[in-house]
């Protein structure tokens, strides 16, 4: 049997300009893939190519196993944070995110059928968030949008490939997944405490509040995944994988205390569907030890117009609107990503890679929920081989720009 320990570590360090931190993504499967950039359709050669590329599979010898951990901390800071027009412009105030580290962990196991067919088995969450900021709108004057949001994915995927030639191989993954997503913030209200969309000021000129606490969940989802890998040369090898969208329905609780201190609760649902993706990848390994990688990612964003949160009757009297309706927009992305790899010898092999992620978010549907900016991504690894296992270690850094 042939074993892989994965231990990762990924730190997530970046500074951006107004409210902006990290969309609803993956940064990597696994320590390899992810010292690579991501850039890894063409290789997949693990346990993680249930997500990469099913296809892949074809390529394991034997019995694989693979484990692993992300800890990922988000340090984001904001700067010239400024509400402008009516009764409640702001001057620009600095303020930074308050989130904890968070751990993503994840595992695969894959193994030969036969000379045609290899199986695996993989569990990971192919997206998610979590963002907590300062609670205080004196602090934060953008808590009266949003102070904490969260949203998951987390999913099994059996997945199969098939050798059709000595060059070619397809493969084909169906994911089983749950999904969370969740926000709290301050809603400005009137005077009265009346209608959480009323913009008026108190008469005595204080800003008053309504608290809004959502939690939901989709218990049962899922998705599939379609690889094919291509030799076009004993150097060259072309990999190709497509994604598909994964229909979710959100059914959960929602809390609104209002300024007087009352707490109404009631159900609330929300449709929000994950984007499906194309990945396409070319490797080239010119000799046994050394490769390099580049990939395309297309990531359709633009499936939806917005996001909306349906209120039960008792939440709707408190809040004068049948739903939390937010306006999304987003745009469609193509990522462009790099890896390279090279085995200094039997014991090290040293890795790195980056890609630039453009934000799907124009500037009119940026909010605290689900903030994002263009992306730089750089990470660096190593793999040390003790025969029968393999410790990897990455180190990925951010870069948010303006």
């Amino acid at each position: 049997m042939v074993k892989r320990f994965v231990v990762t570590i990924v730190a997530v360090c970046a500074t951006a300009h107004m409210a902006y931190a990290g969309c609803v993504d993956t940064y990597g499967i696994g320590s390899r893939a992810t010292a690579l950039g991501g850039a890894y359709a063409a290789t997949a050669d693990d346990p993680f190519a249930a997500y990469y590329n099913p296809a892949g599979l074809s390529q394991i010898e034997g019995k694989m196993m693979a484990t692993g951990v992300h800890v990922i901390e988000p340090t984001i800071e904001i700067s010239g944070f400024e509400v402008v027009g009516g009764n409640f412009a702001k001057d620009p105030e600095d303020f930074e995110l308050d989130s904890k580290i968070l751990v993503a962990p994840h595992l695969g196991y894959a193994q030969k059928l036969n000379d045609r067919f290899a199986f695996a088995l993989s569990v990971y969450a192919p997206w998610g968030l979590e963002l907590e900021w300062e609670d205080e709108p004196t602090k934060n004057y953008g808590a009266y949008n949003t102070y904490e949001s969260y949203y998951k994915r987390f999913g099994v995927t059996p997945a199969l490939s098939y050798q059709v030639t000595d060059n070619l191989s397809v493969g084909v993954g169906v994911t089983i997944g749950r999904s969370d997503a969740g926000a709290s913030g301050h809603k400005i209200v009137d005077g009265d405490g009346n209608s959480i969309n009323g913009i008026s000021k108190h008469p005595s000129g204080a800003i008053v509040s309504a608290d809004i606490e959502t939690e939901m969940t989709d218990d049962f989802n899922y998705s599939y995944n379609v690889g094919v890998m291509y030799k076009i040369r004993e150097t060259v090898t072309l990999g190709l994988t497509y994604r598909s969208e994964c229909d979710a329905e959100f059914e959960g609780d929602g809390d609104i205390t209002t300024p007087t201190g009352v707490v109404y609760s009631g159900d609330i649902s929300m449709d929000y569907n994950h984007p499906q993706q194309v990945q396409a990848g070319v490797r080239y390994q010119p000799h046994d030890r050394f490769s390099v990688e580049c990939d395309v990612v297309w990531t359709d964003w633009s499936i939806g117009d917005s996001q909306v949160v349906a209120l039960d009757k008792t939440l709707q009297a408190v809040a004068k609107v049948p739903a939390l309706d937010f306006a999304r927009d987003w745009e469609d992305t193509k990522q462009l990503r790099f890896g390279a790899e090279y085995m200094v010898n039997d014991l090290l092999t040293i890795r790195a890679g980056y890609f630039y992620d453009p934000t799907p978010i124009p500037d009119d549907t940026l909010d605290l929920q689900w903030p994002d900016a263009d992306k730089k991504v750089y990470s660096i690894g190593a793999g040390f081989n003790f025969g029968s296992f393999t410790v990897d270690a990455v180190f990925q850094y951010t870069d948010i720009e303006k």
